[in-house]
């Protein structure tokens, strides 16, 4: 049954008291952690299914079939919670980019209104420095990137002609390479067959 000890994705409403096992670690400290491989159910189906007759003969204690099933069920339940509470974040972080934008829009509405009506009242831009500052800073940065992305379309034109441009000059060089080739076979079968005339 779906709620808050059960999310589906969409869901907004969690409840996660009983993950009191949840660990906070260093991005690095995940490395060289062993992961799930292909054939793993199968696996743990082979070992429960041994598990009553078997698994003594093959020296599997039954702390290690305690820990093996607390650690199935812990993996489910957040493998349960995971998609539910990922798409949660991933809305939370998009809407926040969205709200962002609007507010960004409005500071600089009121920006451009200050720098406007200030001109016929001057005491407006003593009042509203600090806007006026925010708001040209953004102005200032925005051309900066737009130039820096103009220069690089402009790079990527350039070694795009390149070739285009090699081909123009060396396509001439090619061809009278060629003609000049051929007229010293040209000149190289006339001799001989001069020479065969003379013998």
């Amino acid at each position: 049954m779906a709620g808050p000890l059960n999310p589906l994705v969409g869901e907004r409403v969690f409840n996660g008291a009983e993950f009191d096992y949840l660990v906070d670690l260093e991005p690095s400290a995940l490395k060289g952690m062993r992961t799930a491989q292909r054939g793993l159910d199968r696996v743990l189906a082979e070992i429960i299914g041994n598990e009553v007759v078997w698994a003594e003969k093959a020296g599997v204690t039954t702390a290690d079939m305690t820990q093996l099933f607390l650690l199935n069920e812990r993996i489910a339940r957040i493998d349960e919670f995971l998609a539910p509470v990922l798409k949660f974040a991933e809305m939370l972080s998009e809407t926040r980019y969205v709200l962002e934008d609007q507010r960004q829009h409005i500071l600089l509405n009121i920006g451009a209104s200050v720098e406007r009506r200030g001109k016929e009242m001057p005491e407006l831009l003593a009042r509203y420095q600090k806007t006026r500052t925010y708001r040209s800073a953004i102005a200032k940065k925005a051309a900066k990137t737009r130039k820096k992305n103009a220069e690089e379309q402009a790079e990527v034109v350039a070694l795009a002609a390149e070739p285009e441009a090699r081909a123009l000059v060396e396509g001439p060089r090619v061809e009278a390479t060629t003609t000049t080739r051929g007229t010293v076979v040209v000149d190289e079968s006339s001799e001989a067959a001069a020479c065969a005339e003379v013998s």
